[in-house]
Parts: C-alpha cells; structure tokens; sequence
C-alpha cells in the first residue's frame, strides 16, 4: 500500500498541497485524540476509541504519504545539485520513512488485537 502510494503520489498532475494541509490537521487531532484516550483509558475501557483512531490514522497517513511523494517529486525536478537540496532531499526522506513506521504501527493496532 505504501508503495503504491508513492508511486501514484510521485506520478500524479494534480497539485496535493491541499491534501497535505488537510493530513496535516488530522495529524493534530491525532495527538489531541490520543490524549484524551490516555486520560480515559484510566476510568474505562476505550477500545472502541483506540480502533476509530487506528483507522484514521491510516487514512491520515496514507494522505500524507501522497503527498510527501509528490514533494519529494517536485524538489527532484528543481534539484541543481547544491547541498541545499541534498539536505531537503534527506528531510524528505525522513518524512517518508516516519509516514512508513506510523503507518505501519497504525496497522498493527487495527489487526494486532488477536488474543
């Protein structure tokens, strides 16, 4: 899936920065979400909480792989060889690779859960 991401995100004409703005929002209601399930979670049981937000964090991270490929794209396309876009080329990469891992760790709160 992430894969298939970047590709379509890498390949794609359509402009994602509104993509990225609006996965950029529900990444902040991530974290606040993730708070207020923590601070339930010590007066009940909240798994139906933690599964709604597993999910959304997938769908906020796949947005956010799209669009992270996309940029990645476009700084290729503008690169002239400075270490100024060597250095941007390396954040980019490290936006990736956590959208990778937070991804991943979303999916295995949602198929993890076999006891």
């Amino acid at each position: 899936m992430f894969l298939v991401m970047c590709i379509y995100g890498a390949t794609t004409k359509r402009n994602l920065a509104t993509v990225g703005r609006y996965c950029m929002m529900g990444l902040f209601g991530i974290v606040i979400a993730t708070v207020v399930e923590f601070i339930l979670s010590f007066f009940m049981a909240v798994t139906i909480l933690d599964f709604g937000l597993a999910i959304l964090t997938v769908i906020v991270f796949t947005g956010l792989t799209i669009y992270d490929a996309q940029k990645i794209q476009r700084v290729a396309e503008n690169a002239n060889g400075s270490d100024d876009f060597k250095k941007v080329a390396i954040l980019a990469a490290l936006d990736l690779y956590l959208d990778f891992i937070n991804l991943f760790l979303a999916l295995l709160r949602i198929f993890g859960k076999r006891r």
